[in-house]
């Protein structure tokens, strides 16, 4: 009896430690728990142990467990009820894959030899295995999906545990030809695997058409205006060159000529940024650029735009460089002072985009350099509706495409000036 007991306890502390790894991944926390964390964890294993043994019904049994380790995580993370529920839905799912396919080698099923040396040797690959997954996948990728209700997504993470979860339980309870029984399974959840793959795949295409859609509704209507302007100005062509003609014979004189030449065109020519922008290759991208310059214009700021090349070539789409350029642009805009200047140049090599800015701030502190790229770190304010998570996700977004981000201070017109260079 005593054997046992440790053995499930065994059991159920490697199970819960495994969520909680998956977990961390998932939110991108880090794996070292405070002590209220690990003080709430030995009270959910100890409640989950005495459902087990107080509750014969395996499917409430199971149930309650659940219930349990899903409020454990929300007391603990501050995650809504809802999404921890999915999310432990897609670790269970995890979990059991991994349980299956380590059961002919590990002998993890519940009705083989409970005390084996090798079902805990493969509890802890499967503990193994969530640690790797919490360093190398991009777990936190799911649980934006998540975040943004995606529905697709969890029509897909809802049927496959309840497939995933029936067959598990199909293979630990029918004892009687256990091999057949679990080829039949695996063959199940790899078909399983490869059409909820399929559909989300479909899926990811169509979000990213629906983004570059909504990106050329939200900003060709800038371009197009910028080109009704210069159609115009097109139209007003011919007077204006009979203006300029009728000075020569206004002006007697060189030097009235000349000013008068001078102040006329002066009126004539586009805003230098409009006139540049408009030779962009990328004209969602051009029609973003205008907008944050007008924007900077209606809160009484200058935003400098240089062009360092019209062709601009990179990896990446309009909408996910808008995306990335626009956090460094909305974090300079809220950092400069009223009637305070912006500095930015946006130009191409080697297949590359490269954008630069420069904002009024301080001399970088090395603390400064570490923190400022961490989650939920801002120098805004300190009001809790401050996120400070835009150059956090930014810089997850340059490591994700192998980028890169640069940092450092600038002096312009013996200012201190604060400088973002992205190449992607």
């Amino acid at each position: 009896m005593f054997l046992e007991f440790i053995n499930t306890f065994l059991q159920s502390a490697i199970e819960i430690v495994s969520f909680y790894i998956l977990t961390c991944g998932f939110l991108d926390y880090s794996l070292f728990p405070k002590i209220q964390t690990i003080l709430y964890g030995i009270l959910t294993l100890i409640l989950c142990i005495s459902i087990n043994y107080s509750i014969t019904s395996y499917p409430i049994s199971f149930l309650l467990s659940s219930l349990l380790i899903i409020a454990y995580f929300c007391i603990t993370t501050k995650v809504s009820f809802l999404h921890m529920s999915f999310l432990y839905l897609i670790e269970y799912s995890l979990l059991i894959i991994l349980e299956l396919l380590l059961l002919p080698l590990f002998g993890l099923n519940a009705a083989s030899v409970h005390h084996s040396l090798f079902q805990y040797i493969g509890l802890f690959f499967v503990l193994l295995i969530t640690l790797i997954a919490y360093h190398i996948l991009p777990l936190s990728t799911f649980y934006e999906l998540l975040s943004q209700r995606n529905n697709t997504f969890l029509v897909i993470i809802l049927n496959s545990f309840l497939l995933i979860w029936g067959c598990a339980s199909f293979v630990l309870f029918k004892t009687e030809n256990f091999f057949q029984n679990y080829l039949m399974v695996f063959l199940v959840i790899i078909v399983l695997v490869f059409l909820n793959g399929e559909v989300f795949t479909n899926h990811k295409k169509s979000l990213e058409r629906q983004k570059q859609l909504e990106a050329y509704q939200t900003y060709l209507p800038i371009i197009e205006n910028l080109i009704e302007q210069v159609r115009f100005r097109q139209h007003d062509y011919h007077n204006n060159i009979q203006s300029i003609r009728s000075l020569g014979y206004s002006c007697t004189d060189y030097e009235s000529l000349k000013n008068s030449l001078l102040d006329t065109t002066e009126h004539y020519l586009l805003p230098d940024i409009q006139s540049l922008l408009l030779k962009l290759n990328m004209h969602l991208v051009a029609g973003f650029l205008v907008s944050k310059s007008l924007e900077a214009q209606h809160n009484h700021k200058s935003l400098h735009i240089e062009i360092g090349s019209y062709y601009l070539q990179t990896q990446c789409t309009e909408y996910e460089i808008i995306e990335y350029i626009g956090i460094l642009i909305d974090n300079a805009l809220d950092a400069t002072p009223i009637h305070g200047n912006i500095y930015a140049k946006i130009s191409s090599k080697h297949n590359k985009l490269i954008f630069q800015i420069q904002n009024p701030g301080t001399t970088l502190t090395p603390e400064f350099c570490k923190n400022i790229f961490s989650r939920n770190y801002t120098t805004k304010c300190t009001n809790p509706t401050c996120h400070g998570i835009g150059l956090y996700k930014l810089n997850k977004y340059v490591q994700e495409l192998r980028g890169e981000l640069y940092l450092e201070n600038t002096e312009i017109n013996q200012q201190t000036y604060i400088k973002f260079q992205l190449i992607i």
